[in-house]
This record gives C-alpha cells, sequence and structure tokens, in this order.
C-alpha cells in the first residue's frame, strides 16, 4: 500500500528530536498543524494513508448513490438524491487535494494517488457496495430509511 511511503516510514527513525518536541508543543497547545508544516514522518505517511482512504470512500460511496437518480419517484426526490451525491463527491474532492498537498514532500500528486487505487495499493472503505432493497410496493424506492429521512420506506 502507498508504495512510495515504505522507505519513508523506515526513515522515521532521522526525525530531529528539537523539532519533534516543537511539534508536540504545537499539538498539546492546540496550535492547527498545516500540511507544509514540519511533522515526523510517521505521522505524515499515517495522514496521508487516513485522509486519502476517506476521499476515496467518499467518491466510492456517491457512484452507487447515483444509480438511484432515474428511480426516483419525483422530480423532489431526484433533485434530493442527487444533492447527497454532489455533496459526497465534494467531500471526496477537498479530501484528496489535503492528501495532496500532504504528498508534496515526497513529490508526489494526485495522479499517483489514482495509480495506486488502480493498481490496488491503495484502499477504500468498502461499505458502500451492499445490496439496497426495495418494497414490493412501489412507493418505497430505497430500503427502510438508510438513505435518509427523504427517502424512509413510508410503511417502516
Amino acid at each position: 500500500m502507498y508504495h512510495f511511503l515504505e522507505h519513508q516510514i523506515a526513515d522515521s527513525s532521522n526525525d530531529d528530536p528539537a523539532l519533534y518536541e516543537q511539534f508536540m508543543k504545537k499539538i498539546e497547545r492546540g496550535d492547527k498543524i498545516e500540511a507544509d508544516d514540519w511533522m515526523p514522518e510517521e505521522y505524515r505517511t499515517t495522514l496521508i494513508k487516513l485522509i486519502s482512504m476517506h476521499g476515496i470512500s467518499e467518491i466510492m460511496g456517491a457512484l452507487p448513490e447515483k444509480e438511484w437518480v432515474p428511480k426516483a419517484p419525483s422530480l423532489e426526490r431526484k433533485l434530493a438524491i442527487m444533492a447527497k451525491v454532489q455533496d459526497e463527491m465534494g467531500h471526496g474532492q477537498l479530501l484528496l487535494r489535503v492528501t495532496e498537498d500532504l504528498m508534496k514532500p515526497y513529490a508526489r500528486n494526485r495522479q499517483h494517488l489514482m495509480e495506486d487505487l488502480l493498481s490496488g495499493r491503495l484502499k477504500f472503505h468498502n461499505v458502500f457496495h451492499m445490496p439496497t432493497y426495495t418494497c414490493r410496493c412501489g412507493h418505497c424506492w430505497l430500503a427502510r430509511g438508510r438513505s435518509g429521512n427523504y427517502f424512509a420506506n413510508k410503511h417502516a
């Protein structure tokens, strides 16, 4: 996973103790840590892994939701599900921008993330690829409230 990070984690013992102490004091004070701030290698690589997984999961989670747009029973519900899909895609894009900023010291960018995703080295949380069941009455187009109040099964 994340082939370019493997050697960075091994080199994390080279972190400057004085910089590490300053970094920890910033955290203790509750200061914000920016992507271009100095941080321990293990901290940076862990952030890259977690935030990129979250970003990819947001985007992957929106993909099956978009399939419900043509199945929505009204224009209002079509608009609601489209807004939800757009929000999820936007969350993913923002998270990937943060990841991209964190990867700058390694001379890596979003293209490298996509290569890692397509090769299987980058993981995403796969809770989004489950079947969604509907009621046979024709009025319930999503499973019992799984996607929020707009789409709740009225027979629940």
